[in-house]
């Protein structure tokens, strides 16, 4: 049932037949162990990665008597568009994507088939190519943009040249990253962009609160 003081919309789950609270708000400020003792909750628990004396174990976030799937981590969901296979398989198996909290959704050799992809799994990070046929990865961002402006997007670009640079921050591009480019780099450049996705979600969910009490 309902646990006391959820103070947001609850967004309740289903989960091996378990119905529980999903958005706890207390969890997410400070976690309160006396209201949850012994409960398992299976449900979203916001931020409850960001909560101290956090353990990990069996697979599940462990916050003083309160148990929730490891997926409440709020994994950013990635898409990767590249014409180059040996490079796209590079990418794919350099990062360890579940580990580093990202979830790989789709990918595609060319922003044609690209874009009704991306339109349909609705990415947090959008890495693409910027020379490919059919559609480049410039104007795929230009889309993307228009139609999902919360999504972030890195271009991957051979070419040092500052007038596909200039045309990409018009367009609304997060990074402009030169090939070749390591894991190690996209990795680091992706969670800087998680850093900054996690700093707006805070702030429209404190925006929420603060509408919803007042």
């Amino acid at each position: 049932g309902l646990v006391h003081d959820v103070h947001m919309e609850a967004r309740p789950s289903l989960f091996q037949g378990v119905f529980v609270v999903g958005l706890v708000h207390d969890v997410h400020m400070k976690a309160r162990p006396s209201l949850f003792q012994g409960v398992f909750a299976v449900g979203f628990v916001h931020n409850a990665c960001m909560v101290a004396g956090m353990t990990t174990a069996a697979g599940c976030v462990l916050i003083e008597g309160v148990c929730a799937v490891q997926e409440a981590c709020d994994m950013l969901k990635v898409f990767l568009v590249e014409d180059e296979y040996i490079i796209r398989e590079a990418i794919r198996k350099t990062i360890n994507w579940e580990q580093e909290g990202f979830e790989l959704t789709g990918e595609a050799g060319d922003g044609e088939k690209a874009y009704p992809m991306i339109m349909q799994s609705r990415p947090d990070i959008l890495i693409t190519d910027i020379r490919m046929p059919f559609m480049d990865g410039l104007e795929l961002s230009r889309l993307v943009c228009s139609s999902l402006p919360h999504t972030r997007i890195i271009i991957l670009s051979g070419y040092d040249d500052f007038s596909y640079a200039r045309e990409a921050i018009s367009i609304g591009v997060t990074e402009y990253l030169l090939k070749p480019v390591t894991g190690a780099k996209l990795l680091e450049t992706m969670k800087k962009i998680g850093t900054d996705i996690a700093a707006e979600r805070e702030r429209e969910n404190y925006r929420a609160i603060y509408e919803k009490e007042h």
